[in-house]
């Protein structure tokens, strides 16, 4: 009897742990999403214009150079077909990557709670704006996803 109540108070302190933690993550994200001023706007005035040229026809790697991996167009992109224009690209592109970091932040806390999601967190954050403003974001999902998977 005694295990079985020590067993739901673990797991009342594991709920509220992750309450704390998602609670910590979206205040930190929500500051560095709104109130945190970037200057790499510039890679995001880079990122569409590689957008545009691919959507007049041009080819990478043949036609233009794009220094990136392959796989990276397709997260440029995504932004792009919901708006063209540099205003609407900046903000979706920085939509789309809060929600891959959200997601990567889900995968970390649901599969590898042992990993420390606060250590996620914390050095997820030190990245400030260029989290949502360049491709690091992405590469961290990327990351997150290829430990979950290497297991």
């Amino acid at each position: 009897m005694h295990n079985y109540g020590s067993q739901t108070v673990y797991a009342r302190l594991r709920r509220s742990e992750s309450t704390l933690l998602w609670i910590a993550f979206f205040g930190v994200r929500l500051c560095i999403f709104f109130f945190w001023i970037t200057p790499a706007k510039a890679e995001v005035a880079l990122y569409l214009s590689y957008v545009q040229k691919i959507d007049a026809g041009l080819v990478p790697y043949r036609d233009f150079k794009f220094e990136y991996p392959p796989l990276t167009i397709l997260y440029m992109l995504v932004p792009y077909f919901w708006g063209g224009d540099f205003i609407h690209y900046f903000k979706y592109f920085r939509l789309q990557s809060f929600l891959l970091d959200s997601v990567a932040f889900s995968l970390l806390c649901a599969f590898r709670p042992r990993m420390r999601p606060w250590s996620y967190l914390v050095c997820s954050s030190l990245l400030g704006p260029l989290l949502y403003d360049r491709l690091e974001g992405f590469l961290m999902f990327l990351m997150v996803l290829a430990i979950i998977l290497r297991e």
